[in-house]
Order: C-alpha cells, then structure tokens, then sequence
C-alpha cells in the first residue's frame, strides 16, 4: 500500500488492475519513492525515463527533482491520476498532452478535480 509521504510516480490505466470482484488496485510500485528521498539515487530519480512522457508532469519530465521534494507528496501522482481519468472516461488513449484540455467526456463532478490535478507546476497545485 502506498504511504502518505510516497510518490507513486507511474499512475496510469497500465498501473491500475480491476479485480473479477471490480476492485480497482493499483499496482506497478517500482519506482514508488518516499517524498523525502526524491532528491537521493531514488527509485522515482532513477525510474522515471520509463514511464511515458503524456503520464509525467512537467517537473519530472525535466528531471526537477528539487521542485518535486518541495511539493506536495500527491503532487505527481495528481498528474497520473488526471491522465487516467481522461483515458477512462474519453475511452481512448492519451496520446499527447493537449488531450487533457478537454473535459467534455468527463462526468461534470470530475472536472474541476482533473483542472486543478493537471497544473502545469506540481507546487501550483498545492496553491490552489
């Protein structure tokens, strides 16, 4: 199970696993790195070129790993999980970036929510 002060680093639909019983898991913890080691040989600094450019924030895709340990520890993983929900509920795939913009096939709950996971700055996020 992932901890308060963990940075999963690599949600998306890959790393998420539906049950026979519909229980949504998440899975895929090979680079989950404590939020106060981020800056360290972690498994997230080291891991992350593994994960697939759309699913990173900026501040990862750069490698900025200063800005990360400053941020919020759900900062990240609020990216992953705005990308997840826009693959979910569009029922395609993300294939760039500028498919977040648009929340028309998000249930209308859903949509600030994904707005204020997708900032472009991890620590933005947190001042929202």
């Amino acid at each position: 199970m992932l901890g308060i002060h963990q940075v999963h680093g690599n949600i998306c639909c890959l790393s998420v696993v539906v049950t026979p019983m519909l229980d949504w898991k998440l899975h895929a913890f090979d680079i989950t790195t404590e939020v106060g080691k981020v800056e360290e040989e972690s498994t997230l600094r080291v891991g992350h070129e593994a994960v697939a450019e759309q699913y990173k924030p900026e501040e990862l895709r750069q490698g900025d790993m200063s800005t990360i340990a400053q941020s919020p520890p759900w900062a990240v993983d609020a990216w992953g999980l705005g990308c997840f929900w826009q693959e979910l509920f569009s029922g395609q795939p993300l294939r760039e970036m500028g498919q977040l913009r648009n929340v028309d096939s998000l249930p209308k709950p859903v949509r600030l929510p994904l707005s204020l996971s997708l900032f472009t700055a991890a620590a933005a996020a947190a001042a929202a």
